[in-house]
């Protein structure tokens, strides 16, 4: 119901203490929705259209997650499409490291090794191993440095053996 939703998007807006804030924290929540709901183009329509403004608001503790969360959702759902057009790598970048800028604000180490693992992916996945293999090297430094993370961790070594062999290195990608 559109008019029972704009109604209570202005009572949140009403209650909030940082109008704008408010406003865009309530765009990525829907947008991470839509994304959720299998809705993904109409949900990155309205992920870049209040990415666009984030700079236009103070800061904000609780935007930095609900943004470094609805980032980390469109950019694995972008990620495990059968087929992406070149937009959809675009955004599929812009999401991971969206992510993982938003994730070192907020986030704790976990978010942080599972973006670079998100960005990883994606280097990999739109031609860039360089960056794949940097962003999973840092990935297991992270891991290293603050404790264990089995399953992570082996996935993560799995990910410098994409990067190896794209870069012409199968010795070295085993």
């Amino acid at each position: 119901d559109p008019v029972e939703a704009a109604a209570a998007e202005l009572s949140v807006l009403k209650a909030a203490g940082d109008f704008g804030a408010a406003l865009l924290d309530m765009r990525f929540m829907l947008a991470a929705a839509l994304v959720g709901s299998k809705r993904a183009r109409e949900g990155a329509r309205i992920y870049r259209g209040a990415l666009d403004i984030v700079d236009q608001v103070g800061p904000s503790a609780l935007l930095d997650r609900t943004i470094a969360v609805a980032s980390n959702n469109l950019g694995w759902e972008l990620y495990e499409m059968a087929s992406r057009a070149p937009d959809d790598d675009a955004l599929m970048r812009l999401a991971a490291a969206t992510s993982l800028a938003f994730w070192l604000k907020c986030g704790t180490w976990i978010n942080a090794e599972r973006a670079h693992d998100l960005n990883a992916r994606v280097a990999n996945a739109t031609g860039d191993p360089k960056s794949g293999l940097a962003h999973a090297d840092a990935a297991l430094a992270i891991i290293a440095a603050n404790g264990e993370r089995p399953l992570d961790a082996a996935l993560l070594h799995l990910t410098p053996a994409v990067s190896l062999a794209a870069m012409g290195d199968p010795p070295g990608s085993v």
